[in-house]
């Protein structure tokens, strides 16, 4: 891409945000925001705006996991814990609709049990 090349970095940003309103295929919406995070990270050490622009991912699917990932990382980072407990009701839940389970995805699952527990955040425990 020509803003690339010229390292125009906020318009190259512009234009992928454009692109990404104007794209019907959720895959490529997702990999637009995708991009913009990526940009607000690299080039500009700009984590609020990277935030953002996860969120947007997270509006196209909720359940998207890297996204997740990323955010939990994020927030936690920033002490941001509303949105870090949101983060990790969405894990929870998306880890219940499913019962078999790995052992390491067993261990996350205690895991966010404890964490959410000592949050205050009170949850059904899952059995599988």
């Amino acid at each position: 891409h020509q803003y690339e090349a010229s390292k125009r970095w906020l318009d190259l940003i512009g234009v992928l945000q454009k692109k990404a309103a104007a794209v019907a295929d959720q895959a490529a919406r997702i990999a637009l925001h995708g991009r913009v995070a990526q940009l607000f990270t690299e080039k500009f050490s700009n984590d609020a705006e990277a935030i953002k622009a996860y969120e947007r991912i997270l509006e196209i699917d909720p359940d998207h996991g890297p996204t997740l990932a990323t955010l939990r990382d994020r927030y936690e980072k920033r002490r941001d814990w509303d949105k870090l407990i949101g983060v990790l009701r969405t894990r929870l839940g998306s880890i219940e609709t499913w019962c078999n389970i790995s052992p390491t995805s067993r261990g996350y699952l205690r895991f966010l049990e404890g964490f959410m527990a000592k949050a205050g955040v009170h949850c059904r425990k899952v059995q599988c």
